[in-house]
């Protein structure tokens, strides 16, 4: 009998699309034994740039995040490798896993860059939706849209279209989680 894998997964919201550019506003961790997010909001640099569309997806405004306790990129980093290190000594084997794990690790280590740290864990990582393409490419889910919109459907975490209008990184890396376990059952068969 298998158990199944551990998982912790991870989704960031971001100012845009380019981490060089645009800040990473947030982001969450959350280990499959426990279910708990960890999310941590960070405070955007004056001089950084915060595209619109991504405001209004993510809900990004200085004061929610005010509200929210956000951190300078630094302290945020500093406790994304604490509870990052904490979970895998809790769970040596358990690989990360973010949904467009290319579009999340490009920011994740930006920030490591601009603190001067070293990244851990960095050959850890899993994409779902990787994972949800090549079932899609084998014919075992039909094909269509690798947004995590799409895979929160097919998991049926969501209706069609009934994903929440403004997204949260820990609500995202939670259906990432269900999702990629999900696929993960599909590829079994």
């Amino acid at each position: 009998m298998t158990t199944p894998q551990d998982i912790i997964a991870i989704d960031t919201e971001t100012g845009g699309l380019y981490p060089s550019i645009h800040p990473l506003l947030s982001f969450s961790l959350v280990p499959s034994w426990t279910m708990e997010p960890f999310t941590v909001y960070i405070e955007p640099l004056a001089l950084e740039r915060i595209e619109p569309e991504a405001a209004r997806k993510n809900g990004y405004t200085h004061e929610k995040w005010l509200e929210r306790g956000a951190l300078p990129l630094m302290n945020a980093m500093e406790l994304f490798n604490a509870r990052l290190v904490d979970l895998k000594k809790q769970k040596a084997g358990a690989v990360l896993v973010a949904h467009n794990a290319g579009f999340d690790t490009s920011f994740i280590n930006e920030a490591y860059r601009q603190c001067d740290f070293e990244p851990v864990h960095r050959h850890h990582w899993r994409c779902s939706m990787q994972l949800m393409a090549f079932l899609m490419d084998i014919g075992q889910i039909p094909p269509g849209s690798l947004s995590l919109d799409r895979l929160g459907e097919i998991s049926g975490q969501w209706p069609v279209g009934g994903r929440p209008a403004v997204h949260e990184a820990h609500e995202d890396a939670v259906a990432c989680l269900r999702g990629y376990q999900f696929l993960q059952l599909i590829a079994a068969l």
